[in-house]
């Protein structure tokens, strides 16, 4: 890859990572060509991308659906995370236009499970991936449209925490939500379950670096088409 290469992604996940941000998306071009899977990283540890780094010369921020032109050095993978690439941060990010979501449907990924199951934290549910299956995965991105969706609020050692519940090919799952938008509008609500009755929902997953007990953690990165 050239020393900036500039690459046109639709945003499909933009949340929080360590008080900056993890954005990614699938790369698109004029003739709408769907292509891979593409998260911009930073230089630093853990990969988030700060604020400044993603502003539009507006002075705006990315937003979900928005559609991209963003500089990039080369591919970085991590680990599973075969879609990572290093930004170029000496550039500003451009919106070309925004992608309306009723074509999102061509952008979903076909598959069976949302990598292995079987595993899950105290108060997850399918929620994780252990050290021994992790050799067998190759990305860590998937965008679906859920079967049965729900969003828990709940007390989890001490916080309240907001998760996804939902049902995929005959698979249910429960896992926390880092869409921030979402998470601070359910904040304000009581705990319970809410049935989410938007249609069409969209959900962007995300499979984590490992954390310090090893499990990498699958994330509802974000929600799309709930306002």
């Amino acid at each position: 890859m050239s020393e900036s290469t500039w690459k046109t992604v639709v945003c499909l996940a933009n949340s929080k990572k360590n008080n900056e941000r993890c954005i990614a998306g699938k790369e698109f071009s004029e003739k709408h060509y769907i292509g891979p899977w593409i998260r911009p990283v930073s230089e630093r540890k853990g990969g988030a991308i700060s604020l400044n780094e993603c502003t539009y010369c507006d002075g705006n921020p990315p937003q979900l659906l928005d559609i991209i032109k963003i500089p990039f050095k080369q591919n970085r993978p991590d680990l599973f995370q075969s879609e990572n690439y290093l930004i170029e941060p000496s550039f500003k990010w451009k919106k070309v236009d925004t992608l309306d979501i009723k074509f999102l449907g061509a952008f979903c990924d076909n598959i069976n499970s949302l990598w292995s199951i079987n595993h899950s934290s105290h108060y997850g549910l399918n929620d994780q991936v252990p050290p021994e299956c992790l050799d067998r995965i190759s990305k860590s991105l998937f965008l679906i449209k859920p079967q049965k969706f729900f969003i828990t609020v709940q007390n989890e050692y001490e916080r309240t925490k907001v998760r996804a519940r939902f049902t995929y090919k005959e698979n249910d799952y429960k896992l926390a939500i880092t869409d921030d938008r979402i998470e601070r509008k359910f904040l304000r609500k009581n705990e319970g379950v809410y049935k989410i009755n938007a249609n069409p929902i969209y959900l962007c997953i995300s499979l984590a670096l490992p954390y310090k007990d090893n499990f990498c953690y699958k994330l509802c990165s974000s929600v799309i088409g709930l306002r």
